[in-house]
């Protein structure tokens, strides 16, 4: 029996409707595809110029202070009436330090009289060769040096047997009382100094 041409048609056309319907439920209801995003823990690199808040601090180095040093004088030799000593500097204090330029001594007798002396930067009759002016880092527990030459006896009026001097370390005001390990004169004349150098002073 022949079905009406209607119905044929109506049948034919079904799958090809349904097929469709799910192709387009399947598109419509397909997850996008997520963005991938960094993980809390992901190292960033900083932005230029800023400095990362775990980078160690700088330590800034700075002149010694005549309370970070010991300082003790060493009698080095005698021409001519002349003496000098060996003035070394060694950093007692736990930081490291500097030191740079001449020293400046002062000297006293027993009763505790100041005597008068000039301070000479061109050397003296034992370490008569010139020091160039150099930047000494002191480390804990290291020396520097310098040296100081005077008269050994009284070749001038007024003057006197220092029992004691005071040395002021470079770029200081305070100074170090120090006990005269031997003769040395002063309330006339100079005190002839080099200025500090890292190694021990030979003469010359």
């Amino acid at each position: 029996m022949n079905e009406p041409r209607a119905l044929r048609l109506r049948r034919a056309v079904a799958p090809t409707l349904a097929t469709c319907s799910l192709l387009l439920l399947s598109a419509c209801t397909s997850t996008p595809p997520s963005r991938l995003t960094p993980s809390a823990g992901a190292a960033r690199t900083p932005s230029p110029g800023v400095t990362p808040a775990h980078s160690a601090p700088t330590t800034l180095v700075t002149a010694c202070r005549a309370s970070q040093l010991q300082v003790s004088l060493d009698r080095h030799g005698i021409g001519a009436g002349n003496v000098a000593f060996v003035i070394t500097y060694q950093n007692v204090s736990a930081l490291t330090c500097t030191l740079k330029g001449f020293p400046t001594v002062r000297a006293y007798a027993a009763d505790g009289r100041n005597l008068a002396i000039h301070n000479s930067d061109a050397g003296n009759y034992i370490f008569s060769r010139p020091v160039a002016t150099t930047l000494v880092l002191l480390m804990p527990r290291h020396s520097a040096y310098s040296t100081v030459g005077g008269s050994d006896g009284p070749v001038a009026s007024g003057m006197r047997a220092a029992t004691s001097v005071v040395v002021v370390p470079p770029d200081n005001s305070n100074g170090v009382r120090v006990e005269v390990p031997g003769s040395l004169y002063a309330g006339a004349g100079s005190f002839g100094l080099t200025a500090t150098q890292a190694s021990y002073p030979t003469p010359g």
